[in-house]
């Protein structure tokens, strides 16, 4: 694709590894469209119903890639269209850091990011891991909706300034068993959460037991969490704690009620 005389070429890696979906980032051009989904409501005046920033502002490139649906090595269903999602550089995804700290890979998935180019700013979802090598570290590809809000699309590649935002979210955090779960292998997600999540624990003969977080952004225990419903601790980035218990009972596992959703949502950052 010809951009300015420039030739970008990116060519998309795709990988089918035990559970791991890199999506294809190839550079495509799109007709702007201003409206997007994400899932967190907006109100003034009170820092809950306010997005609030948090750890340093960043700076690199955007591009954009076609297949931007939600969907990626996050492992996060598609959205309803248009999204207003991105893909992260590999050194961010498999080493963040927040607040100078550093936590595990997929750490970012499902945070949010707040996107400044030249035209504007949009606030964007991590849903996936950008393969390329040009992918460096601050840089992110959007979705063509996205992309169209900061600058123009047929430029293709463009500087931003960034900065990850928690959103004031449309109800309480969500859990998913990964398809395949039993009380012998159990991994399990977490979605619509405020702030980035740093560890998940599950209650095992009255201790809590960390679980091991993949890079495909599921907490496995490769043991089993054994019968019955399940009390899992829920660690933001900022150590603030959510206890939920389990809505799906692993001894009578059907594959069509693996999602279920708790009763709390993280407090803002402080």
């Amino acid at each position: 694709m010809k951009h300015s005389a420039i030739t970008l070429l990116f060519i998309g890696i795709s990988a089918v590894l035990t559970a791991i979906t890199f999506t294809n980032h190839d550079p495509v051009a799109a007709a702007p469209v201003p409206i997007g989904y994400l899932p967190f409501v907006k109100g003034p005046g009170n820092p809950a119903t306010e997005t609030i920033p948090f750890d340093v502002e960043r700076s690199g490139n955007a591009t954009y890639y076609w297949e931007a649906d939600g969907s990626g090595n996050c492992l996060f269903d598609s959205l309803p269209e248009p999204q207003y999602v991105a893909a992260m550089n590999r050194q961010d995804y498999n080493s963040p850091q927040i607040n100078g700290q550093n936590f595990p890979t997929a750490t970012m998935c499902g945070a949010f990011a707040e996107v400044t180019g030249r035209k504007g700013t949009i606030i964007v979802q991590i849903v996936d891991q950008c393969p390329d090598a040009g992918c460096v570290r601050g840089h992110l590809d959007l979705s063509p909706e996205a992309f169209a809000e900061i600058d123009d699309i047929p430029l293709g590649f463009v500087p931003i300034t960034w900065q990850f935002v928690s959103p004031p979210m449309d109800g309480p955090i969500k859990f998913r068993y990964k398809d395949g779960s039993s009380q012998w292998w159990t991994a399990v997600q977490i979605q619509n959460h405020r702030n980035p999540i740093a560890t998940v624990e599950v209650q095992k003969g009255g201790n809590w037991v960390n679980l091991e977080r993949q890079d495909w952004n599921y907490f496995l225990d490769s043991s089993g969490f054994g019968q019955g419903f399940h009390t899992f601790r829920v660690t933001d980035v900022f150590g603030n704690q959510l206890i939920e218990t389990s809505k799906v009972n692993l001894d009578q596992f059907d594959p069509n009620t693996v999602d279920w959703t708790g009763d709390g949502q993280f407090p803002p950052p402080p």
